[in-house]
């Protein structure tokens, strides 16, 4: 259950094409609802979203005045400030001093809390932290965040998302919007506004992927899908505990079940997730355990690497000599035939039990391959082609 707090709406500020002219004025369109005339998203977004509180951050040199210009009527409030505000932003040279003199009144404007910020421009990455960590200040846990990237500068998009994604892992702020203006798509003087948040779903979806890559936990997809998501967490926790029998069937039982096609995220990384899950198709105990050995090298997990290989190997053996793997008695029968056969096959045992138990071996050849990353994954490559394991 969401820890509710405020309904935040973030808004940018850029600077017009021209020194003195002013934002476009349209009616913006808001899930299908068309609103009344205004120049500026945040405001509209204000009418259609209600929210507790309204952060604006700008530059020194964006068009703080319309703010308090077109869209909304001050009569003659703070009229002094306004003027001196608008020739600071024709000159670039906005203080934050001014944005906290007006801000009480457009507050009160609006009845709602508002912050209007100063950030930096956005060239350096020094300037793009700073700024990400300006709308981490504004925001607390449990806050509903919505940011509206339409006016800033043609970079404010792709810093919003990647802000959005700070906040949401960070500052445990739910994203509910992120909205964007498409003035180049208006028709008769209505402007569509587009929720780029389904991009945030993308991200979601290529940090599974690079996570399952790491280190193979499946499970990591199951918040992204609906039904038989926890199929794929137990499956992830079978083969965890190498019982690839019990990960495979509940595999299979998933791959039953219908990815959400309407979804069409789910839809695009749908292919890619099922060839990286084949592996339990392999018809065999001894090709499944090999397969998932392989991959368990390439990610660098050495310890089950090995245990996998061993197992792939006894299974193997005991497929060759035909007796049921699934059986105690096949695999120590298997298990005892390799070890009078391949010396190989006595090495990598040997490399799994120090490992496993951290333990030293007296033997210098295993205690040499211990001595580094580099040096073990080496060896255990080497055994690996020896023995043809996943060949």
């Amino acid at each position: 259950m969401k820890q509710l707090g405020e309904t935040v709406l973030v808004t940018f500020l850029g600077r017009t094409r021209n020194i003195g002219s002013s934002y476009q004025t349209t009616r913006y369109q808001i899930e299908g609802e068309i609103y009344r005339e205004a120049s500026l998203l945040g405001y509209t977004l204000c009418w259609a979203l209600a929210p507790q509180r309204l952060v604006v951050l700008g530059t020194s040199g964006s068009r703080w005045d319309q703010l308090f210009d077109t869209d909304l009527n001050f009569g003659e409030r703070e009229f002094e400030a306004r003027l001196a505000l608008s020739d600071a932003a024709q000159s670039g040279v906005v203080t934050q001093e001014q944005l906290k003199q007006l801000q009480p009144m457009l507050a009160d404007k609006l009845k709602i809390d508002v912050q209007l910020e100063l950030v930096p421009t956005g060239l350096t990455t020094q300037d793009q932290v700073a700024l990400v960590k300006c709308m981490a200040d504004q925001v607390k846990r449990g806050d509903q965040v919505h940011l509206d990237v339409t006016h800033g500068l043609r970079s404010t998009p792709m810093l919003g998302l990647l802000a959005a994604m700070y906040l949401r892992e960070v500052s445990e702020v739910h994203i509910e919007g992120i909205w964007y203006g498409a003035h180049e798509l208006a028709h008769e003087a209505v402007t569509p506004v587009i929720n780029l948040s389904g991009l945030l779903q993308i991200a979601d979806w290529v940090s599974a992927m690079s996570s399952y890559r790491q280190d193979g936990d499946y499970g990591v997809f199951a918040p992204l899908l609906g039904d038989g998501a926890h199929l794929l967490k137990e499956a992830a926790f079978f083969e965890r505990v190498n019982n690839t029998a019990s990960a495979k069937q509940k595999l299979e039982t998933w791959s039953q079940t219908e990815i959400d096609r309407d979804n069409p995220v789910a839809a695009l990384f749908a292919p890619e997730l099922e060839r990286r899950l084949s592996w339990y198709r392999k018809p065999t105990r001894h090709e499944r355990e090999q397969h998932l050995a392989r991959e368990y090298l390439k990610r660098g997990d050495y310890l089950r690497a090995s245990i996998l290989g061993l197992e792939g190997l006894i299974s193997a053996e005991a497929y060759r000599l035909k007796l049921n793997p699934d059986t105690v008695a096949a695999r120590h029968e298997s298990s005892e035939n390799l070890s009078r056969l391949k010396s190989e096959y006595r090495e990598l045992n040997k490399l799994r039990n120090t490992v496993a138990h951290g333990s030293q071996n007296q033997d210098k050849s295993i205690r040499k391959s211990l001595k580094t990353r580099q040096k073990l994954e080496e060896k255990l490559k080497q055994l690996f082609r020896s023995l043809r394991i996943g060949s």
